[in-house]
């Protein structure tokens, strides 16, 4: 299955929700954690209980504005974690689709 990196009706209804100024601006922080996270030290270097709690902070934010992938790459981040499988190849997944999401939310303001 192909998700789309940022879908735009969920964004034009968050847009829509919270009004011009103030989606830009939680969006603009929301684009600063990306950035943190696609600009991360590698997994192997990542402490496993922090890079659990950055998937989880990013999972709601990503559903709200409509970037799927990157909801959906943190859950699997997230579930590997947890279960102390090896986290390098969804770590690597989740900062990818960080970077696109990043780009395509840029795109979209």
């Amino acid at each position: 299955m192909n998700i789309l990196i940022l879908d735009h009706e969920t964004f034009a209804e968050f847009h829509a929700t919270l009004g011009h100024a103030s989606a830009v601006m939680w969006i603009e922080k929301f684009l600063q954690t990306l950035d943190c996270v696609s600009l991360a030290r590698d997994a192997d270097e990542a402490d496993r209980d922090q890079v659990f709690a950055t998937a989880h902070l990013i999972i709601a934010r990503a559903g709200l504005v409509g970037c799927q992938r990157l909801a959906d790459e943190c859950v699997d981040l997230q579930r590997a974690c947890k279960t102390g499988e090896d986290f390098l190849k969804p770590y690597a997944a989740m900062r990818a689709a960080a970077a696109e999401a990043g780009k395509a939310l840029r795109n979209a303001l």
